[in-house]
């Protein structure tokens, strides 16, 4: 047995014990509130991201709370044809391909600035064809500037029938390949055109397999703008009905992602333009129309938003319990091969992992239930 302690030497273990505690306490908790202050003011200074709290409670990381996701509303829109769905369709071939007809009046005669030509070309760099430099039965409108400058300009005053050469220098930020160099365009004009109004019969055996309009029509094209009217107008309510989401959801802690998800576009988009041989800034203005620095806003706000759809998307799914099964995972595999061209379905998951096609389809399935619960008004 243990020797049993004197009542002295007790009172002096006691005595020890109180002055450790009263020692030892008061430090640990000077050092925790010292560390908190610390913390907190970088916290506050923007220095971290989170405050103690938020790192003791979990909520440090990336989450989303979505107040409510059914009854969401849409605007109700009719899918029914009407002329103005042809016309429209018809404007838009027409910018692309305007409607022309030989003016035999011009043959024999000299090219005026604001003609409209009809021509073929071979283009040509020391001596060597290359790829896109040439073109069969292209109409041209000179002073459009369509095409690379001072080509247009060396037609003007050449006479109509003739085929001649023509030299010019490529814009230094063109192609890398092509960029700064010469060439000679050897070019037929075969003759001078007059743009009409409008689409006939014979614009439609131009530029279509169908012998008129009417057979274009009743063969594909009425399909064709009913599905893209019904596609149009489904992602149109879906978008509503997805920005009411976003509207009815808290966001916590997502500026990281976001951020990373715009370097990785920017990264993708400057290799995109090293690979045409240009400058991101180039390549923006030449593809998109913008500044650089409009583009980078709207990559920004494209991050901001995806990022944002993603989370809410993904909290209604596990609201949900939405499930992607072997079965379900198989038949999206056979139709987006199908659908895209791909060779075969190894193709397609060797450019995307099983997890991030499978977060495709469960994506898409929460759309679908959003939607489901969603009410037009």
């Amino acid at each position: 047995m243990p020797k049993k302690l004197s009542p002295l030497a007790q009172k002096k273990r006691r005595e020890k014990r109180a002055r450790f505690i009263k020692i030892f306490i008061p430090s640990v908790l000077g050092v925790l509130i010292a560390v908190f202050m610390i913390w907190y003011s970088c916290y506050l200074f923007g220095w971290t991201r989170f405050t103690p709290w938020q790192v003791i409670t979990g909520k440090n990381k990336p989450y989303c709370v979505v107040e409510n996701y059914k009854g969401l509303k849409y605007t109700g829109k009719s899918t029914e044809l009407n002329e103005e769905d042809y016309s429209d369709y018809y404007d838009s071939m027409l910018d692309e391909n305007p409607n022309y007809r030989k003016n035999d009046e011009r043959d024999g005669t000299i090219v005026r600035d604001k003609d409209v030509l009809n021509i073929d070309y071979s283009g040509k760099v020391d001596g060597k064809a290359f790829d896109g430099g040439t073109a069969k039965d292209t109409f041209l409108v000179i002073g459009s500037g369509r095409f690379i400058p001072g080509f247009e300009d060396a037609l003007i005053g050449k006479t109509v029938g003739e085929t001649v050469d023509i030299n010019v220098t490529f814009p230094e930020n063109y192609y890398e390949e092509l960029a700064g160099k010469e060439a000679v365009f050897t070019v037929t004009v075969n003759y001078v055109a007059d743009e009409i109004d409008g689409v006939d019969d014979d614009y439609i055996r131009r530029c279509t397999d169908y012998a008129s309009r009417k057979d274009y029509e009743d063969g594909y094209l009425t399909a064709h703008l009913k599905e893209e009217k019904e596609a149009s107008v489904r992602e149109s309510q879906y978008g509503e009905v997805l920005n009411a989401l976003i509207d009815n959801t808290e966001f916590y802690n997502l500026d990281e992602e976001i951020d990373g998800y715009y370097d990785s576009m920017l990264k993708y988009y400057n290799n995109l333009a090293s690979n045409y041989g240009m400058t991101l800034e180039n390549y923006v203005s030449f593809a998109e129309g913008v500044s650089l620095s409009q583009f980078q806003t709207d990559l920004a706000a494209m991050a901001d938003i995806t990022i944002k759809e993603k989370y809410a998307v993904n909290y209604v799914a596990k609201k949900e319990k939405l499930k992607v099964t072997d079965e379900v995972y198989e038949k999206y595999i056979q139709s987006v091969t199908a659908e895209n061209g791909y060779t075969s379905r190894e193709t397609f998951e060797a450019e995307n992992s099983k997890s991030d096609i499978k977060d495709m389809i469960l994506i898409s399935y929460a759309l679908d239930r959003i939607f489901s619960y969603a009410v037009e008004g």
